[in-house]
């Protein structure tokens, strides 16, 4: 990919940047961005056309992560997670685009959206023609997460064509399903 922070670059703000059409080939590298720290920032961002053989098509957090003001276009994982994958507690996705995302494996989660750590909020945010076998948009993996005044359409998977729900006894939605879509729980 194009950017890569070890555990010890933590508080990293990447901030009104373009990243296109770039490549990472190693298992869980992420195809323009790999973040091992926490604290970090993304904020009026465009990712287009990024891939990763393997895991996390153009972002990846390990720890905390804002996402804010942000498009994902045409992303693809030969894994799991098409667009954007937080592995970190408390993270937001805010006011973001996620537009033919695509996580291809058999066992793939999260065609655009892929959140491993609890008390995750999505806000604001649109999901169109996204897909991955397990949450054609959006995977969830742990409790409390909330998603709020956002839109789904045309986003498909195997289980959940607009959101699959792992692990969570606190969940929250307030969205706009495209009919023919279902969040599974």
């Amino acid at each position: 990919g194009a950017i890569y922070g070890s555990d010890s670059a933590s508080n990293t703000k990447i901030i009104n940047c373009n990243f296109t059409g770039n490549y990472a080939r190693w298992s869980g590298s992420g195809g323009a961005i790999y973040l091992e720290g926490s604290g970090n920032e993304i904020d009026g961002c465009n990712f287009d056309g990024n891939t990763a053989d393997s895991n996390y098509g153009a972002v990846y957090s390990a720890g905390t992560m804002t996402v804010r003001n942000s498009n994902f276009t045409n992303n693809k994982a030969g894994g799991t997670g098409g667009a954007l994958t937080i592995l970190g507690t408390g993270a937001i996705v805010e006011n973001c685009n996620f537009t033919n995302n695509k996580a291809t494996a058999y066992a793939s989660q999260g065609g655009a959206l892929e959140l491993m750590g609890s008390d995750a909020q999505v806000i604001n945010s649109i999901f169109n023609g996204n897909e991955g076998n397990i949450g054609g948009a959006v995977y969830i993996d742990k409790s409390g997460a909330t998603i709020s005044n956002c839109e789904f359409k045309n986003n498909k998977a195997r289980d959940g064509g607009a959101i699959n729900v792992y692990h969570d006894d606190n969940f929250e939605t307030q969205v706009k399903i495209d009919k023919g879509e279902k969040i599974e729980v």
